[in-house]
């Protein structure tokens, strides 16, 4: 009989003194073809046999394998994959025959990258003199999980940090995916960049922007500009937001009343008075005195009136 070891063949005694049955759980320590059952003596195939006591665990990249131990050599046994966390196995195969170890299962990444330190959106103004305005914000990246490697990041927007920009609304959109194909949820953000209209001026406070209207008393004929300018003394305007100098104008003076507290005024009839500057309306005379002319300021001039029997 002869028996083919992989490297060359044996050939048995073929009168064996005794017979003496292979013992199950025994495997080559290279690959052993037998063509059929055969007696003989252990010494025969001495160096050719060893029992088997377990499979070699195979080392899978991110993952750890578990083979139970063989219970005879023709047994076929399934070794189980545990993937460490972000990686997923790919349903392929870890089997040991005889000793032998067939590995068809591998850990893949499945976890995306995660984008970190997106910037809020943001608004910028522009100065009376500018038509452009230099944008930038910090810098976007993505850090690959669960490896904790940084990734490249894609900035798919026409809007470039550290350039100039005239007015406009503008959204920005940053990309990442990491070596296995995985895409991080995007990092998304606007920048505004506006011009404050008349009647309105740019504030300042805390290195940010706003754009504020311009407070009772003052006027702002022209865009973007810093402040507003004061009326002239004694006048004032209705309202914030005035964007022309017509708008201040003097108030009511005592006596005098209009819908708004400005002028053009009214004088105020005869049965009232008003003692205050700038008001809407006049006061009505106490029941039983008048006043004796048109635009009186106080109660002096208000007299009772002789009743004709």
């Amino acid at each position: 009989m002869i028996i083919s070891t992989g490297k060359k063949n044996i050939e048995l005694t073929p009168d064996p003194p005794k017979e003496v049955t292979m013992l199950l759980g025994t495997v080559c320590v290279f690959p052993l073809i037998v063509a059929a059952s055969f007696a003989m003596e252990p010494s025969h195939l001495n160096g050719i046999e060893k029992r088997v006591t377990s499979c070699t665990t195979p080392r899978v990249p991110f993952g750890t394998v578990s083979c139970p131990n063989p219970s005879n050599l023709f047994q076929a046994i399934t070794c189980s994959l545990s993937c460490d966390h972000g990686y997923t196995s790919n349903c392929g195969s870890i089997s040991c025959f005889a000793g032998h170890l067939t590995v068809t299962e591998s850990c893949t990444d499945t976890s995306p990258p995660v984008i970190i330190n997106c910037p809020s959106s943001q608004t910028h103004f522009l100065e009376s003199n500018q038509a452009k305005l230099n944008i930038t914000w910090s810098e976007v990246k993505a850090m690959d999980s669960p490896k904790g490697d940084l990734v490249n990041v894609t900035l798919t927007s026409s809007l470039r940090p550290g350039s100039a920009y005239p007015a406009g609304n503008y959204s920005v959109r940053y990309d990442a995916k990491d070596d296995a194909g995985n895409k991080a949820y995007p990092c998304s953000f606007t920048v505004s960049i506006a011009t404050c209209p008349s009647g309105s001026y740019i504030k300042v406070s805390n290195s940010n922007l706003d754009c504020v209207p311009c407070p009772t008393g003052t006027y702002q004929e022209h865009e973007g500009r810093l402040t507003c300018v004061p009326c002239a003394a004694g006048l004032t305007t209705t309202s914030e937001g005035s964007n022309s100098s017509s708008s201040c104008k003097g108030r009511c003076s005592p006596g005098s009343y209009s819908t708004n507290g400005m002028e053009p005024c009214s004088l105020c009839p005869i049965g009232s008075y008003q003692s205050r500057p700038g008001s809407k309306q006049c006061d009505a005379c106490p029941v039983g005195r008048v006043t004796k002319n048109k635009g009186e300021k106080d109660l002096e001039t208000a007299y009772v009136p002789e009743v004709s029997l």
